[in-house]
């Protein structure tokens, strides 16, 4: 042991600025996560407890799933547009068939109850079948995956929302799940959410795929050159369609996960989730140029969005006023603020802290600065120009400018 500490402390003492610097950009996202927790908790010391990191891990959970899955298509130089519409579909699939037998808008009315796992297989063989064209198109046609991603996400919308529109109440969010579908997802009988425990296996599955697989090798071969790859007897079409299939299977786990997390399910379930995904995955080292990626970095790019999106809110949580029609209420100094009802205050997805509902204060070029300061700021209502209920600029640069500065060094 003691050799061993040793050994690495002549290798720290041996290295020269290139080497740090190296160091840094390899493993820069994980001094980031770390500097932003130490910050958060600085700022914020309730944030340093087990039930705020338990809430991080399952909110991480699903976005890792999906993550995982469009990671290896930008491994292969690619991205997945279409991938929140497929988790929708999913979701949708997941929620109708797997509601209450007494609910009164059942969507399916004469529907006995199904085994649970039942429409988890039907919304993995809806999503497999989009994916799989997705890959077809891509590898045979030679079209880019942006713009072939990007047409099938406008056709599965469509063929959603005609399925949606299907049900027997007619186009309304599906609620009224089954208890064993909420419990089986959202339950923790041994103290760690079963979200977690599903996240963690499709985690080490991917690792497994990645790694110790000949489809993994092939997967990073055709990602870094697919033309080496076909002249060294790589099959770049199943390679590219088998990726794509995978990812359809992750993207299918993740709709019927979602469906019970946030305890409903309708035709706009999933819009932008692609968006989170992509970046995590950028931020996490996978790089677009292909053939560079690894599972440890998707995760790490997952936590470190989850992370500042919990902090904000944990740190600015408090209720947030909204105008009943989605406008905000000017703040007029203490005395002048109105309270504004429970009911007309906007919460995320599966949590109970009331979420920053969209302003159209900031015009598109403003919120088009940056990706983060769009996500903040034009989430924020504005108060002489700057944004009300988030952190002040300087907090909010030392939280993002890390990130954007990675990204960079990592030539993404």
């Amino acid at each position: 042991m003691s050799g061993a500490i040793s050994d690495a402390g002549r290798r720290f003492r041996g290295m020269n600025a290139k080497d740090w610097k190296d160091l840094l950009i390899n493993n820069g996202i994980y001094f980031v996560i770390f500097a932003i927790i130490v910050l958060i908790i600085v700022r914020e010391p309730a944030f340093l407890s087990l039930s705020v990191f338990k809430n991080i891990l399952t909110q991480s959970a699903v976005r890792l799933i999906l993550a995982l899955g469009v990671a290896g298509i930008i491994i292969l130089q690619g991205t997945d547009l279409s991938l929140g519409r497929i988790v929708g579909f999913a979701a949708v699939i997941s929620a109708s068939l797997l509601q209450r037998s007494d609910y009164a808008a059942r969507f399916y009315p004469n529907l006995h109850d199904v085994p649970i796992l039942l429409p988890l297989l039907a919304a993995i063989g809806v999503c497999v079948l989009f994916s799989a064209i997705n890959g077809y198109v891509v590898a045979k046609f030679q079209i880019h995956a942006f713009l072939a991603t990007l047409g099938m996400m406008i056709t599965i919308y469509g063929v959603l929302s005609i399925y949606f529109a299907s049900g027997a109440p007619g186009p309304q969010p599906i609620g009224g799940h089954d208890p064993r579908y909420t419990d089986f997802v959202i339950g923790s009988p041994f103290g760690v959410p079963n979200l977690v425990l599903f996240a963690l296996a499709v985690s080490l599955l991917t690792w497994f795929l990645w790694n110790k697989t000949t489809f993994g090798k092939n997967m990073y071969a055709v990602g870094g050159n697919p033309e080496a790859a076909k002249i060294s007897g790589v099959n770049v079409l199943t390679t590219t369609v088998l990726v794509f299939v995978l990812a359809g299977v992750f993207y299918g786990i993740g709709g019927y996960l979602e469906a019970a997390r946030i305890g409903s399910a309708n035709n706009g379930t999933g819009f932008g989730y692609e968006l989170d995904a992509i970046a995590a995955c950028v931020v996490g080292g996978v790089s677009f140029s292909g053939g560079i990626g690894k599972v440890s970095g998707v995760i790490a790019g997952v936590l470190m969005f989850t992370i500042i999106s919990y902090g904000m809110l944990h740190r600015h949580g408090p209720e947030l006023p909204v105008h009943p029609q989605g406008r905000h209420h000017r703040r007029r100094g203490r005395a002048g603020q109105q309270k504004v009802p429970q009911e007309n205050l906007i919460r995320p997805r599966g949590t109970s802290s009331p979420r920053i509902a969209f302003s159209s204060h900031f015009s598109p070029r403003r919120r088009s600065l940056l990706p983060g300061a769009g996500f903040f700021f034009a989430h924020a209502p504005v108060e002489g120009g700057a944004p009300v209920g988030c952190p002040p600029p300087p907090a909010f640069l030392t939280l993002h400018f890390p990130v954007y500065t990675l990204m960079a060094l990592r030539g993404a």
